[in-house]
């Protein structure tokens, strides 16, 4: 190749190579995986969104907190936050059956501070429009959802509901009809009718549910690090084999 050549070869861009070295570290770390497991984990992937993220504010019932994230996960949820300014967020593993493991949980809990204003000015800068659940109030019926943002559910205990200060912070409200005598539900079964229809809504639409790839990458890495025994030591070997 002569000099003259040798100006038209583009030099790689740093983010190429970090997605490079991203995707290089999995493929190292998926030989410790079946082949099964690893096509299930794309297939997951493939179907995983953020698009609609659940806020579980103070659940005091341990079965009902955990069998929301049961539910989180099976309809391809990635993302759920937890407020704890009273009761802390507890799983039990014999109703959450390792779903726990494949979602990212975020706690706000920090002593002192409004952790449920917190958590949704972080999710409101991120583009979330947040809509509270209730029995009574609905500025948005939930099978006619506005999808031209990504949508905050947020949740209260069964008997109490959400605070004065959820509905204050949200952009509205939706409820479940309900035309019978009862006027509530256990907020388990409640999440599980509202993130099902609104998911619906999301993946026969047009607008753009999905993971990006970065996102997905790092979906990849934290489900594999969450899975394999002896991972760090995978890890250090692969970079080792770097130098």
């Amino acid at each position: 190749m002569t000099k003259g050549s040798e100006k038209n070869v583009p030099l790689p861009q740093w983010g190429d190579l970090l997605i490079e070295m991203q995707s290089r570290l999995l493929n190292h770390l998926e030989k410790e995986i079946t082949p099964n497991k690893r096509k299930k984990f794309e297939e997951v992937l493939e179907s995983r969104t953020r698009y609609i993220v659940p806020v579980l504010e103070n659940l005091y019932q341990v079965h009902n907190a955990s069998a929301v994230a049961r539910t989180v996960e099976g309809f391809g949820l990635q993302e759920m936050h937890v407020i704890e300014e009273d009761n802390p967020y507890t799983i039990s593993r014999d109703v959450t059956r390792g779903a726990n493991r494949w979602i990212d949980i975020v706690r706000w809990n920090s002593p002192g501070e409004k952790n449920l204003y917190k958590c949704l000015q972080s999710l409101r800068k991120r583009g979330y429009r947040i809509l509270a659940t209730s029995p009574e109030k609905e500025d948005f019926a939930l099978d006619q959802l506005p999808l031209d943002k990504p949508m905050v559910f947020l949740f209260g205990n069964e008997e109490p509901g959400l605070t004065r200060e959820a509905f204050d912070y949200s952009d509205g409200s939706v409820k479940i009809p309900m035309p019978g005598f009862t006027d509530s539900l256990n907020i388990s079964v409640s999440a599980g009718i509202i993130l099902h229809t609104a998911t619906a809504q999301v993946r026969s639409s047009s607008v753009y549910w999905k993971l990006t790839p970065d996102d997905k990458r790092k979906v990849r890495y934290t489900w594999l690090k969450r899975r394999l025994k002896g991972f760090a030591e995978l890890e250090r070997e692969f970079w080792s084999q770097q130098q």
